[in-house]
């Protein structure tokens, strides 16, 4: 069992690594490209530490699948104005704090949903950029548009485990902390959960400073 553990991650770092030096490759073209799409000033970011400038992604953050409540994340510079375009009330707000208010299709004006929505400001976020996370009625059909509207609005779907990787390269968090988000996601028991748990609290990474 323990080689299994090993071996499986062995392969996920990999992975991850491959996937840091592959966004690395790809900066400065992202960048450029953003640049053309991105005017200054749109997003009201506050000054401070900046991390790279890549395109905005999005994707939902619960389950596929109907429920009460489902998440949808956007981050990247365009987060927030995208966000404004869906709702545009969601002007002038507090960071950190949900927001109760009506997303609209921005052509017909027409309500799509009544959403919460809270705005992380870059770099106190998750993946240390612009984040915007909306709160709505968990309905396939209503999640799908509001990917969709995000999309047409400039974001792009993120592809699996960008939002966590996007965190490591603003260096939010490390890799053993990244495999340790994997595994309380996979967990199974309580002990799996204490363990996860640990070592997303930085144990392990304390241990190897040493080394």
């Amino acid at each position: 069992v323990l080689m299994s553990a090993e071996s499986s991650t062995s392969l996920w770092l990999t992975a991850v690594i491959s996937l840091l030096n592959q966004s690395a490759k790809g900066l400065s073209e992202s960048s450029e490209s953003d640049a053309n799409l991105r005017k200054p000033g749109k997003s009201p970011s506050q000054p401070g530490e900046s991390p790279r400038v890549m395109s905005t992604i999005v994707a939902p953050s619960t389950p596929t699948g109907r429920g009460a409540i489902a998440i949808v994340r956007l981050s990247g510079n365009s987060a927030f104005s995208i966000a404004k375009t869906l709702a545009p009330e969601f002007d002038n707000v507090k960071a950190r704090c949900a927001h109760l208010v009506k997303l609209r299709f921005p052509e017909s004006g027409e309500v799509l949903d009544e959403c919460l929505v809270t705005y992380f400001p870059r770099p106190h976020s998750v993946t240390g950029e612009d984040v915007i996370e909306i709160s709505c009625h968990g309905s396939p059909a209503v999640v799908r548009q509001i990917l969709d509207l995000s999309i047409q609005n400039g974001a792009r779907l993120a592809g699996p485990g960008e939002f966590t990787l996007r965190a490591v390269s603003n260096h939010k968090i490390n890799l053993a902390e990244a495999e340790a988000i994997r595994d309380l996601i996979d967990a199974q028991t309580e002990a799996a959960v204490k363990q996860a748990s640990r070592q997303i609290g930085g144990e392990l990474s304390r241990a190897l400073q040493s080394f």
